[in-house]
């Protein structure tokens, strides 16, 4: 008999689709009562933890709690308004950040943000578009990936391809535990970065049903189940596989349809605010119990991560064509990369900054900032609000032993003599005057102008060292040599004045240092000696070259009472350009050994390898004769101290055993060994077998027990935002004479730091042993 209307199909029982459920599945589900172990539920945990919806909000988390200090063109509370507004979608984050998208009061406060740049053409002005929201999301997981600490071996390269340009509305609706902060509807806010998060979601809605409770249409609770939960209670019940191809589907499918339906999700807050912002990613105090071997394999662990967004940051910078875009978040993204490249690809870093430069002088006529702000009372952020981060970034990159980007007065910081009058810019020379008629919160704020005053210091160094030294004749006349002489001491003075600065600055605001969060003081700090050293070498190393050449010169030309005379300023301004390059490299490099314990070297940005080249001219300069400053140490005994660092025992002996040939990266790093074997002598054999582990603690931290295995530094656990770190390092000129064991001692904490700063980078253990066969050759 037919089918009719009569006679209609059988209808889809319940036992019809536990049958056919059956045949395409399993019974993977036991009695309830032991259908999941604590092993189970752990490895469910990890793996939750382990989504790349959470490795991604923890990279953009390392990137503002490390690296953002060092480049803070990316303004934190706007971005993360965005950021949280849109859920991470490109599209609609560039539409938040333009102020077309939201509500009245969301328009309004972008619209007050763009209203303080000031640009040549407002009506064609564009602040973000998608293409580059999606370089700048890139690159700040390229950042945050050299910090964060994750199983790389462990990942699929495959789950970072989803970063920067997808979404996290569907992965916050699937994830209760996703996000800073989440309320439920109730108006109860649960912090969803701590513990487990919401176990239960607190309001039914539809469409969230398995596949075979939706074809049964029964109530399923899938979506109510704790995280790593595998499969409803209905389905654990009948023994069959729980699956949820539907409801993945759908919610893709109403994504396509509606990419601004993020609206109707919870209250979620994926990003804290600015008052609310901790460094959430875990401290690494773990980090400082591993070894020198165990650290730097996380840097190599790490290298295939970093270089996939590496790789793929440059990538959409051609196929988008930032070259070309000239918008305020290409110029963002642009000097981000080219901070990020600024130590492995120079040449790439140079040409992102230039064509940044470009960008911004297009976009802006210039801009000027009136220090008597800094005098007057009001709302400590509505002061500073007018400084825009990409400007004085790119501003700050003057700083180069090349031809400045900009002219002197193009971002001009001084005093307004009158009423919509031209800006007085305020010479270095006064800033310390300045600084101390300052309150404790202008203080801390004017701790962001120092490296506009190092820029300051860059254009007057080329102006009055590197031009003449160049371009006039050589050998120079009398009068040439003298002015040269006076200018390289006015820039030393300059230089000075800034390090005392920062000293009488932070010493002021020391009770409001965590108020420019995420910033970190600390951190500035190492930014500053960084470009302070950078600027010493850039003139030592022109005036080396320059009085080479003037000497060999000379040499050949007849005597005379005046040419000695002139060779004679000449050794002299070479002596003093090496000596004062010397003290900063020692007073950096007891800053960076204070600084060990707050783990702040171990996630250091690229300005922190620096510390490689501080270590390579402390190597590789001569010591004063100790028989003046030391008379009652033997010879004997200064040979027998060459080794006595703890970290030289290390990595010279690892095992502790003396023998005639060891490596010296034999046993502590296996993985980057040369092959080449150091002997050592039998003279030396006594001291490196009685050796101790080192055990100060430095000055200004308060005590902990964490301790470094394979006889390393037992440190104490400090605050990352405790001043007195800084305060405690003596200024350069203030240091006692650098002596055989200064030497030792200042060189060994550099390479003890290049080891904490392997955590991040790799490939530091080449660098080690450079500096290591140095110290064994010269001694």
């Amino acid at each position: 008999m037919p089918q009719s209307k009569f006679c209609p199909r059988p209808t889809r029982t319940g036992r019809r689709i536990e049958l056919g459920r059956q045949l395409h599945g399993s019974t993977a589900y036991g009695d309830e009562s032991n259908h999941t172990s604590d092993a189970d539920r752990e490895q469910a945990k990890q793996q939750i933890e382990l989504s790349w919806p959470r490795i991604y909000l923890r990279l953009i988390n390392c990137y503002f709690s490390y690296a953002f200090t060092t480049v803070p063109v990316p303004e934190y509370e706007r971005f993360a308004h965005a950021f949280n507004c849109s859920f991470g979608d490109p599209t609609l984050m560039a539409k938040y950040l333009n102020g077309q998208e939201g509500d009245e009061a969301t328009c309004s406060y972008f619209h007050e943000c763009l209203a303080d740049l000031n640009p040549k053409d407002p009506a064609s002005f564009v602040y973000a578009t998608p293409e580059t929201i999606e370089v700048l999301l890139t690159v700040i997981c390229a950042w945050g990936a050299h910090f964060i600490l994750l199983p790389f071996e462990q990942i699929d390269l495959h789950c970072f391809s989803h970063m920067g340009h997808k979404s996290l509305a569907q992965a916050a609706e699937m994830d209760p535990g996703l996000g800073f902060r989440r309320s439920d509807p109730a108006g109860l806010s649960c912090n969803g970065a701590s513990g487990e998060g919401m176990k239960r979601r607190q309001k039914r809605r539809q469409g969230v049903a398995c596949d075979t409770c939706r074809l049964r249409r029964v109530r399923c609770d899938l979506m109510e189940q704790p995280p790593g939960t595998k499969a409803c209670t209905r389905c654990r019940v009948k023994r069959i596989v729980c699956t949820d191809r539907y409801i993945k589907w759908k919610r893709e499918r109403d994504m396509l349809k509606n990419p601004s339906g993020t609206h109707a999700l919870p209250d979620v807050q994926l990003l804290p605010k600015r008052e609310e912002f901790l460094m959430m990613e875990e401290q690494p105090l773990p980090v400082q119990k591993l070894s020198q071997q165990e650290l730097l394999e996380h840097g190599t662990t790490r290298e295939a991560a970093c270089n996939f967004f590496i790789n793929r940051s440059l990538m959409l910078v051609h196929k988008y064509d930032l070259v070309n875009k000239c918008v305020v978040q290409s110029v963002i993204a642009l000097l981000m990369l080219s901070s990020l490249l600024d130590y492995v690809r120079p040449d790439l870093s140079m040409d992102s900054h230039r064509v940044a430069v470009q960008h911004l002088k297009k976009l802006f006529g210039g801009t000027e900032f009136d220090l008597s702000i800094f005098l007057q009372s009001g709302p400590f952020f509505e002061q500073i609000k007018l400084l825009s981060p990409s400007v004085y970034s790119t501003w700050s990159g003057c700083v180069t032993p090349y031809f400045p980007m900009f002219p002197r007065d193009w971002y001009a910081v001084g005093f307004r003599t009158e009423t919509n009058g031209p800006i007085r810019i305020q010479p270095v020379s006064q800033l310390l005057q300045f600084c101390e008629q300052l309150s404790p919160e202008m203080s801390l704020a004017m701790v962001m102008f120092l490296t506009h005053q190092l820029a300051l210091v860059g254009h007057t160094l080329y102006d009055e060292i590197i031009v003449p030294t160049t371009s006039d004749k050589i050998p120079p006349s009398m009068p040439a040599f003298k002015s040269l002489y006076d200018a390289c001491r006015r820039v030393w003075d300059d230089l000075y004045t800034v390090e005392r600065a920062l000293h009488v600055l932070l010493r002021n605001a020391a009770p409001h240092v965590t108020c420019l969060r995420p910033m970190n003081m600390l951190v500035c700090a190492i930014m500053v000696y960084s470009v302070l050293f950078l600027l010493y070498q850039i003139i030592s190393k022109r005036i080396n070259d320059w009085a080479s050449s003037s000497q060999s010169i000379l040499s050949f030309s007849d005597p005379s009472d005046e040419k000695e005379e002139l060779i004679s300023g000449i050794r002299e301004l070479m002596r003093e350009s090496q000596e004062h390059t010397l003290k900063i490299c020692r007073t950096i490099a007891m800053y960076i050994h204070k600084l060990l314990p707050t783990g702040l070297v171990c996630r250091g940005t690229t300005l922190i390898r620096l510390t490689f080249r501080i270590a390579q001219v402390l190597s590789r300069a001569t010591p004063v004769s100790e028989e003046m400053n030391e008379p009652s140490e033997t010879p004997g005994q200064n040979d027998q101290t060459i080794h006595s660092t703890p970290l030289f025992d290390e990595l010279l002996n690892p095992s502790g055993d003396a023998t005639d040939n060891v490596s010296a990266f034999a046993g502590a790093l296996p993985r980057f060994a040369t092959g080449t074997a150091t002997f050592v002598p039998d003279n030396e054999k006594s001291a490196l077998a009685s050796t101790k582990p080192w055990s100060s603690a430095p000055s200004g931290i308060r005590q902990g027990s964490s301790e470094m295995r394979h006889g390393s530094t037992k440190y104490a656990e400090a605050d990352p935002d405790n001043i007195n770190i800084l305060l405690t390092t003596p200024l350069s000129r203030t240091l006692g004479p650098f002596t055989r064991n200064a030497k030792i001692k200042e060189t060994d904490w550099c390479i003890e730091a290049l080891g904490h700063i392997g955590f991040s980078y790799p490939n530091l253990g080449v660098e080690i042993r450079r500096i290591v066969d140095t110290m064994q050759a010269i001694t």
